[in-house]
């Protein structure tokens, strides 16, 4: 691994544990990949471009987790919603952090050359995901598990339940099981769909 690569994971691994702050010091930085402060300069041109980069390369991480590859052909819905929630619940419980990139609200302390595209890349996921979601419950209705005849009501609990589960479990301080949360949310959308 690169010097510059252990920098940025040093700052990925503080962006993990406390969100996105500038309240870093570059001092804290060098000295937990020890090197002397002067030499971060040697990669980076400023304490902005070191964010950027850590916040870019954290999402692409972060997005990359999410399984957005295809799950299977032949899988059914119960199977696409759930791999899909785990995968997202897990994200989310990893870092805090993620969840505040995924809202549209992007924090006032990322480097302004970066917000564009952070908020490019959060709704390319949004959109994604979105789909997904949607080529998921075409299956369910396929299969009968889920009505035909959703209401915009019915479609809005649903995103809701699911997006405030994710919000909730991503602070919760237990040690729920993601299977557990995944199986009752999954329950709870079947019992709403019909």
């Amino acid at each position: 691994m690169s010097r510059k690569s252990e920098i940025i994971d040093a700052l990925i691994m503080k962006i993990k544990e406390q969100g996105i702050t500038r309240d870093f010091t570059l001092s804290e930085l060098a000295d937990s990949v020890n090197i002397g402060k002067s030499t971060l300069y040697e990669y980076f041109s400023s304490k902005d471009e070191i964010l950027k980069e850590a916040i870019t390369e954290f999402i692409n991480q972060s997005i990359a987790s999410l399984s957005l590859e295809v799950i299977g052909e032949n899988a059914s819905f119960e199977e696409l919603f759930k791999s899909q929630m785990t995968s997202i619940f897990a994200v989310a419980k990893e870092s805090r952090m993620i969840m505040e990139t995924m809202t549209k609200d992007i924090a006032e302390c990322v480097p302004v050359s970066i917000r564009e595209d952070m908020k490019a890349k959060m709704q390319e996921t949004r959109d994604v995901l979105l789909k997904r979601f949607h080529d998921f419950f075409k299956i369910g209705i396929e299969e009968g598990v889920i009505s035909a005849n959703l209401t915009e009501a019915t479609v809005f609990i649903i995103r809701s339940l699911t997006v405030g589960s994710i919000m909730s479990y991503s602070q919760f301080p237990g040690t729920l099981s993601i299977d557990v949360v995944v199986d009752e949310l999954y329950r709870a959308v079947l019992a709403l769909t019909n």
